[in-house]
């Protein structure tokens, strides 16, 4: 036999070998482009939570930020509010003091005629 010639069976397991090869290195490259549209989803994945989160967090803050609003103007309506309540009942007090006094008054010149 030629060394040039190969014999059938040799020609097949070249072939084969060559096959396997070429089907090894497409899959490897297969998995590459794999492993890395993983690693880019898992990017914008990250990126979407990390947005999310943030809107979140300014959400949360605005809401903090209204609801302290909210309240700070419902101090100031309850202050108001018993601001005029206390002028309110100052002035009912003086119109009963003045009442009073004309009572006294009057009491002190009914004693004094009889």
């Amino acid at each position: 036999m030629n060394t040039v010639e190969r014999s059938p069976v040799e020609q097949y397991k070249r072939e084969t070998e060559e096959r396997a090869r070429r089907d090894v290195a497409e899959k490897w490259k297969e998995l590459s482009q794999v492993v890395q549209y993983n690693r880019e989803t898992e990017a914008r994945a990250r990126q979407d939570v990390a947005e999310k989160l943030k809107e979140i967090s300014q959400f949360v803050q605005a809401q903090a930020a209204s609801q302290e609003n909210s309240l700070r103007e419902y101090k100031r309506a309850s202050v108001s509010q018993m601001e005029y309540k206390v002028k309110d009942l100052e002035t009912e007090l003086k119109s009963f003091t003045f009442l009073m006094k004309k009572n006294w008054k009057n009491t002190d010149n009914c004693t004094w005629k009889s």
